[in-house]
Parts: structure tokens; sequence; C-alpha cells
């Protein structure tokens, strides 16, 4: 579907993508700034944040306080529970973030790309680190802004 800029192929995922709303366009330019050679030889998952230098769309992760009314839904192509707030909005954003995954035949899978900055990895995430379930429970994604299988809605945290 798309190249590096140092030529290799990038497909998207086989098994649901995850790529977000207003990303599809601007992957081609991000995705020509990055060159295998830069990447460690160790690293099979490769995420990268790119500064567009302009506002490009809005994150829907933001920052939670204990003011805010916080439930958990499942969306598409995960396997678990999403941390979700329903009480805010979200931020204009300037960064891309993609996140590709070396294949042993030479090409990369993108396995999501996102309009925002840092994130970490769901907790029900099999590699989730201690830092993510964390970073989860100070963040969410803004309710109504990213699609949710329906009927999955609940205010128990899974976590």
């Amino acid at each position: 579907m798309w190249n590096l800029g140092s030529g290799e192929e990038v497909r998207d995922r086989e098994e649901g993508s995850h790529l977000h709303a207003g990303v599809n366009h601007l992957l081609p330019n991000v995705l020509d700034q990055l060159d295998s050679a830069d990447f460690d030889p160790s690293e099979i998952r490769v995420k990268r944040v790119i500064d567009m230098g302009r506002v490009i769309g809005v994150s829907s992760l933001v920052s939670t306080g204990p003011d805010d009314e916080i439930v958990f839904a499942q969306r598409p192509n995960r396997d678990g529970l999403t941390r979700f707030v329903k009480n805010r909005e979200p931020r204009p954003c300037s960064f891309l973030t993609v996140v590709l995954r070396k294949e042993d035949s030479g090409y990369f899978t993108l396995l999501t790309a996102f309009i925002g900055d840092r994130s970490e990895n769901e907790p029900w995430y099999p590699d989730a680190s201690a830092e993510a379930k964390k970073f989860w429970e100070e963040n969410a994604l803004v309710w109504g802004h990213e699609p949710v299988i329906e009927g999955t809605e609940t205010s128990v945290s899974p976590y």
C-alpha cells in the first residue's frame, strides 16, 4: 500500500486495520520520512511520532482527573476494553504516530496510525507494561470520537 523513504513496502494489517480517522491521506508523506537504516536492528516493533509542523487534526487521547466521567468499551478489532472519558473534547494536534512491525520477508506491517503523540499499549495487550497500566489510569479516549462495539459499555474497570 505504501513505502518507507528507504523503499521498503508497508502493508496494512490483514487481521483488521487500526488506522484511525483522518490519517490515510497523511501516511504517504509520513512514511516517506522514515528510513529503515535509522531503526535499531533488534527493533521488531517500530514506533515513531512525527511532528507535521502544523495542526493536522484532533487527538482524542486526553489526560483525565477525578471529576471526569469514565467508561470502558470495546473498540472494533481490539481484544479488550478501552478507557473513555465522556465529559471532554479532543484537542488540536500536530503529531502523527505510526507503529510498524518488521516482517521476516523484508516488508513492514502498519499496526496502527493515529493523530496524537505519546501513548502506551492498552493494559489488556499481551506486551503491556506496568507503565502502560499507569498511563491508561491517567488518560482516556474521548467518548464519541472512536468507534465502539455496541453493548460493550461498562463503568466497571477491567484493569
